[in-house]
Parts: structure tokens; sequence; C-alpha cells
């Protein structure tokens, strides 16, 4: 069993020595970390300047019931 922060894909990611490998192109919007209301999340830029919430990095199981860290909210 794996616990983890991190995205399965990125668990989960082939070597980058394998072709093909996920992690050598670049991502349309990279996500950025933040701090939204004391809680560290990523976030990936809009179109129209404003940061869309990606995922929540906390261990509080109560930030993840905060609608305003609602992965796909605009902040």
């Amino acid at each position: 069993m794996l616990y983890t922060i991190m995205p399965l894909e990125e668990v989960f990611a082939a070597p980058p020595w394998e072709a093909g490998y996920a992690g050598s192109a670049a991502a349309p919007h990279p996500s950025v970390p933040a701090v939204v209301g004391g809680v560290q999340v990523l976030v990936s830029p809009s179109y129209d300047g404003r940061n869309r919430v990606e995922r929540i990095i906390s261990t509080d199981p109560a930030d993840y019931l905060n609608p305003r860290l609602a992965p796909g909210t605009l902040i």
C-alpha cells in the first residue's frame, strides 16, 4: 500500500530513459504552489488572469471539505 500526496501519474510515470516519457513534454498550464486561506494548493493559471485550483496539499481532512478549495475553483 502506498500513501502519498503525489499524483498517480507521477508515481507510476515511466523513467526518463524510456521513450515517450510524459514528464519531458511541457505542460500547457504548469501547476504552481500557492497558499489559499492558510492551505497549500497547486494552481494553474487561467486565461483570464485568475488561478484554477488543481489539487490540495494538506493532511487536514477538513481542508478537503472546504468548497473554496475544491479542484476547478477559480481564485
